[in-house]
């Protein structure tokens, strides 16, 4: 199978709490690739969790998707947010206040990024 950005998203009857990675062969459907058996399993997904690997890592070497929520600055003189890795113009990026202006492409950002939970999740464990 040829080298590809992966692709990750929710599996629909499963656990909601672990991610499939793989191949995207429709809106809803990633294909988990077997390398010792050079055969893959197709899975039906949550659309809305589906993401693109942006090709990036965190500061802790994980992975960075499509529809992350990291934590970081967008300004050093400010404390860190969540904020969402999307994918706009061509670029993956970190919107800060849902702005144009205010965005930073993500493998141009200075400074350490940490994806973290979604903040509805984040709330429910504090």
């Amino acid at each position: 199978m040829s080298k590809q950005r992966l692709y990750r998203g929710k599996r629909v009857n499963g656990c909601a709490h672990v991610w499939l990675y793989g191949y995207l062969a429709a809106p809803a459907q990633i294909i988990v690739w077997n390398e010792e058996k050079g055969t893959g399993e197709m899975f039906q997904v949550i659309p809305e969790s589906v993401g693109q690997s942006t090709g990036e890592l965190d500061c802790n070497k994980a992975e960075i998707y499509d529809k992350d929520w990291v934590k970081a600055s967008i300004y050093s003189d400010e404390d860190p947010q969540i904020l969402q890795v999307q994918y706009r113009k061509g670029a993956y990026v970190i919107d800060y206040k849902d702005s144009e202006s205010d965005c930073v492409i993500v493998g141009e950002f200075v400074g350490s990024l940490k994806i973290t939970d979604t903040p509805h999740l984040l709330e429910k464990q504090t």
